[in-house]
């Protein structure tokens, strides 16, 4: 119950972590800003080193850069703290305890695993001659579930973590590039020891390299086995427990070449344990001693503070009682891992009691044992890994008891030691800014006077963006004053108008009048009015297939306002800020992000959200006109032709209610079928005439005339209606383009005080765009410098805003 609520308690710290991980990510990034610019800063000086001001200026620049207390020892120190911060984030929204469980080979690691979450060995492998463990194991004690999720790598994944290290143990150089590179390479099966020339791809000479070719032979050979899940799109897969074996251990047989435990990064194993505790979780660390991957300090990097507690198994045997270098070696390990907290909260060594041991060596191994143990406080527990009851009473029982005890004292630790490690960096990243800004001033102090110069010429350049912006705003005004539609959308609508009238010219697709003729009176023969349905509907689909590409001129007209825009701005802050291409006004925007110049940032992202919050044009206007080119909305049209309005209803020969003027119908029930042949028709009339409806009973060939007339009628009539439309709402679009214009002058061209920010602006490119009054050497370092300031006191801000983060109270 206790180590329950310490996990619900967990909760209340979340607030508190995450506002304090935001403010570290914060300065971290605005402490890159600096040293990015102190760099840029001092390259800038050196190529001056003559001057004897600019050659002071680049060796404080370097002290600040490099050495003690420098940008470069704390860009190690945030790095550093990265890994806490994130450790302690995953730590309190953890809502399980975790268990690593660590051992060299054969020390009873996965015996003792399989005694507590009662499964044997297809589950839980172990090799009594060579490790088995591939992969970290996480098992989850689940009343109701029995089986094993994977978590799967990627081919890079595979090659970077796995391939390479093992190419670079063997002296093999870089890994293949691609699976295939890899299935092809050609690994020496052996080290060889001749002394002689070796050339390009001959094997190591170092014997002790062999131990990483038999890997990478491995797995080549057995690369066939776990290619397909290795390239696979699919990342998870869930296998019965009765079926895991392949995925987390090496085969019985040594030789064996079914090993797709290469593909595994992660393996998640759900079965009820030896004792219930619902939230407990065991993590299966990989065997020490792999040859070439340093997978245990690998894994426990990973996982820093991803377990609650950790078990170090030991188990001596004969001529091995002694605790030696390699059980120190995990000592080291497991305080790596769990830096934040105690390591005697945090480790607890088990001596696993081997039966063939005698009792005198066993206890002089324990003496041992408990040498190095006892002076951190580490307790150590002795336990038979073959005894179900051992394992319960001896080893996971005062684990969970010690659990219990410690774990809200764990984390209460791990949080203030992360709080500690942060508040020693904000104090030394304000102490190295002090320092910065005293040198600033000497800095100023040295460097030529052409501030005030940038000034007044920073004014100039704003006053004749502002003008240049008017022009073009003008222009677009008198645009919408003139009814002017814009050139693009007007030549879409024009183009697709066209289209249209040549498809119907063109017998409505089929190819020619001649063509459509025989096939319309072949199909009004047998269902006329399916045919005219068919033939309407065929209408529309081209009207509408035809104007659909108006969204494109409208999207063209922006990019057009965008280049004009971008044109002003290029030629008076140069290509180096606003470069050509479509992309220009992102890329300025990119340019200017570390700058405070808010006014003139707002206006270019407003500028370039305009794409973006105008919608489809012909969603919005062509799509209600187009709609009403069908049989349903011409039919009653033909139903008043003749009279004016709609005749009584009568009985058709079929016994439906119907009308006189329902010529359709009464055709399809009461003419006798006729041919093409019986009945010449004449040509259809041009598109946009007039249609007459036939008296009495029609033939095909009246049926097909006066649907050529109805087509060519409800064709004019959506494209007149269609074109008038788009036109007045280019106008529109022209008044939209126009205001967006008139915004982007306000914001760009005429805010107060803008001067301040183009001289920002400018700064760093003053050479580029005044060649001719600035001389380009402490114009440019001037600009450099100020771009500096700029990141030194954003940095202090984040500096502050972390400091404010650490004093809140911790479970806020």
């Amino acid at each position: 119950m206790k180590i329950a609520a310490t996990i619900a308690g967990r909760a209340r710290h979340r607030p508190a972590v995450e506002r304090v991980r935001v403010a570290y990510e914060d300065l971290a990034g605005r402490f890159d800003d600096v040293r990015r610019l102190a760099k840029d800063a001092r390259q800038e000086a050196y190529r001056h080193s003559a001057r004897p001001e600019f050659a002071a200026i680049g060796q404080d620049l370097a002290d600040f850069l490099e050495g003690p207390r420098s940008l470069d020892t704390l860009t190690e120190r945030i790095n550093e703290l990265r890994s806490q911060v994130m450790a302690v984030h995953a730590r309190v929204h953890r809502e399980t305890v975790n268990i690593g469980v660590l051992g060299r080979t054969k020390a009873g690691k996965s015996t003792i695993l399989r005694k507590v979450a009662n499964q044997g060995e297809d589950v839980i492998p172990s090799g009594s001659d060579f490790p088995t463990t591939a992969a970290r194991t996480r098992i989850y004690h689940s009343p109701d579930r029995r089986e094993a999720v994977i978590t799967l790598r990627t081919w890079e994944a595979f090659r970077d973590e796995y391939v390479q290290p093992l190419h670079t143990s063997a002296g093999l150089g870089a890994a293949p590039r691609t699976p295939d590179e890899f299935a092809a390479y050609s690994y020496p099966a052996s080290v060889t020891i001749d002394s002689g020339t070796r050339g390009a791809g001959a094997p190591p000479e170092r014997l002790s390299a062999q131990p990483f070719l038999v890997k990478l032979n491995q797995a080549q050979r057995s690369f066939p086995s776990y290619r397909q899940i290795l390239l696979g799109q699919e990342r998870v897969m869930t296998v019965p427990l009765a079926s895991l074996r392949p995925y987390i251990a090496y085969p019985l047989d040594q030789n064996g070449v079914d090993r797709p435990y290469h593909a595994v990064r992660d393996v998640h194993i759900y079965c009820r344990f030896l004792v219930d505790r619902a939230r407990l979780v065991l993590v299966d660390l990989p065997g020490a001693g792999e040859a070439g991957l340093e997978i245990d300090r690998h894994f426990l990097r990973d996982i820093n503070n991803d377990v609650d507690l950790l078990l170090c198994i030991k188990k001596p045997i004969k001529d091995t009682v002694h605790h030696g270098t390699d059980d120190f070696e995990i000592l080291q390990l497991a305080q790596d891992a769990g830096r934040d907290v105690r390591l005697a909260d945090f480790l607890m060594m088990v001596v696993n009691r081997d039966a063939d041991l005698g009792e005198g060596s066993f206890r002089n191994a324990l003496t041992a044992v408990e040498a190095v143990t006892r002076p951190h406080g580490i307790e150590v527990l002795v336990c038979d890994a073959t005894d179900e009851a051992s394992v319960r009473d001896r080893l996971l029982l005062p684990v969970l008891d010690r659990l219990a005890d410690r774990l809200a004292d764990m984390d209460a630790m791990a949080i203030e030691r992360m709080r500690g490690g942060l508040a020693d960096l904000a104090d030394e990243v304000g102490d190295l800014l002090s320092r910065v800004n005293r040198s600033a001033a000497e800095w100023r102090r040295v460097l030529p006077e052409d501030e005030d110069e940038l000034y007044r010429q920073a004014a100039k350049l704003r006053r004749s963006l502002s003008l240049a912006l008017r022009e073009l705003y003008k222009a677009y005004e008198e645009s919408v004053r003139g009814g002017t539609p814009i050139d693009e959308i007007e030549a879409a609508i024009d183009d697709a108008e066209r289209r249209v009238r040549e498809w119907a010219a063109q017998g409505y697709g089929v190819g020619g009048h001649s063509e459509w003729e025989a096939e319309t009176v072949a199909a009004m023969a047998t269902e006329p009015f399916r045919e005219y349905e068919r033939q309407l509907n065929g209408a529309r689909h081209e009207i509408t297939r035809q104007f659909q590409h108006i969204d494109a001129s409208l999207h063209a007209a922006v990019d057009r306002l965008w280049g004009e825009v971008a044109a002003v701005l290029r030629e008076r802050l140069t290509p180096d800020l606003v470069p050509d291409g479509p992309d220009a006004l992102p890329r300025l925007l990119e340019a200017i992000g570390h700058l405070n110049v808010p006014a003139f940032r707002r206006a270019v992202e407003r500028l370039a959200q305009l794409k973006k919050d105008y919608g489809s044009l012909f969603l919005r206007v062509a799509t209600p006109i187009v709609i009403k080119v069908d049989l349903e909305s011409w039919q009653a049209r033909l139903m008043v032709h003749r009279a004016g309005a709609a005749p009584a209803p009568t009985a058709t020969p079929s016994g439906r209610t119907g009308s006189d003027d329902e010529w359709w119908l009464d055709y399809e029930e009461s003419a006798q079928p006729r041919t093409p042949g019986d009945a010449p028709v004449s040509p259809a009339p041009r598109p946009g005439a007039g249609w007459t409806e036939p008296a009495g009973l029609g033939t095909p060939a009246d049926h097909t005339k006066n649907l050529a007339a109805l087509l060519n009628s409800a064709i004019d009539e959506a494209l007149g209606e269609l074109t008038e439309s788009l036109r007045r709402e280019s106008l529109s679009i022209t008044s939209v383009l126009a205001a967006t214009l008139w915004v982007f002058w306000d914001g760009a061209g005429r805010t107060p005080d803008g001067e301040l920010e183009y001289k920002k602006i400018c700064g760093p490119y003053r050479t580029t765009i005044w060649p001719e009054v600035f001389d380009g050497s402490a114009a440019q370092l001037s600009g450099r410098m100020g771009a500096l300031d700029e990141g030194v006191g954003s940095l202090a801000g984040s500096a502050a805003t972390l400091q404010q983060a650490l004093t809140g109270p911790a479970g806020a």
